[in-house]
């Protein structure tokens, strides 16, 4: 994990979001992606209110690793808070599928 990655995950440990937000940022410009950036940079924008974002980064890291059951709870989380229950079903059942003894 690299220093910059580290500070960022620090930054969001201690609530600074917007801060852990543009370290992410700045990593996933220079660095490849990783299903650790994208989960946390979601968590950071549910954290400041921002659902489209935080969607666009859980799909980001399901695409990486579609085995990771964390990623599809976290989105789980954003469909059920804007009300979008029809995603939130079909999320359930590509998970079951693709984790099936989880």
């Amino acid at each position: 994990m690299s220093d910059k990655i580290k500070s960022a995950v620090e930054l969001y440990n201690k609530g600074e979001y917007e801060k852990a937000i543009d370290i992410f940022s700045s990593v996933l410009e220079t660095e490849k992606p990783t299903v650790e950036v994208y989960n946390t940079i979601g968590l950071c924008y549910n954290a400041v209110g921002n659902t489209e974002k935080a969607e666009d980064n859980f799909l980001k890291a399901i695409e990486l690793d579609p085995k990771a059951p964390e990623l599809y709870i976290n989105l789980a989380d954003i469909y059920y808070k804007t009300k979008d229950y029809g995603n939130g079903i079909e999320l359930l059942l590509q998970g079951e599928y693709e984790i099936p003894d989880n």
